[in-house]
C-alpha cells in the first residue's frame, strides 16, 4: 500500500461526495487504500458511499465520537497515512507528490 487516505465524516453528504470523487482521480496511479469514518450521520449518504466508491473502506459509528476518535480509528488500519478534511478537493495527480516525498524520506531520512 503506497497511500492510506483518512476522511471523518459527519452530516456532509454533498462535501464527502465531492472529496472522494477529487481523492479518486488524485490518486489514479498509485495504490491507495481510502477510509471514511462517519459519525452517525443523518443524510443517509454513507449507505450510498460504498456503492458509488468501490474499494473505499467504510467504518459507521453508532454515536458521533469526534473528530479525533474517528480519525484514530482509520489511524489504526492504516498503513501510510494521510488525514484529509471532508470539504477538501485535490488536484489531479496529488497524492503521486505526497507518496513521491514519502518515498525521498524513505530513502534518505
Amino acid at each position: 500500500m503506497d497511500l492510506s487516505v483518512i476522511i471523518v465524516s459527519y452530516n456532509v453528504k454533498y462535501f464527502l461526495g465531492q472529496c472522494l470523487l477529487s481523492v479518486r482521480k488524485a490518486s489514479n496511479s498509485i495504490d491507495c487504500e481510502i477510509f471514511v469514518v462517519d459519525n452517525n450521520s443523518a443524510d443517509g449518504y454513507c449507505s450510498m458511499a460504498k456503492s458509488q466508491f468501490h474499494g473505499i473502506e467504510l467504518i459507521m459509528n453508532s454515536t458521533n465520537r469526534g473528530f479525533s476518535a474517528a480519525n484514530n480509528q482509520a489511524l489504526k488500519l492504516a498503513t501510510y497515512r494521510l488525514s484529509l478534511n471532508r470539504k477538501e478537493v485535490f488536484p489531479f495527480r496529488f497524492f503521486q507528490t505526497i507518496y513521491g516525498l514519502k518515498c525521498y524520506l524513505n530513502k534518505y531520512y
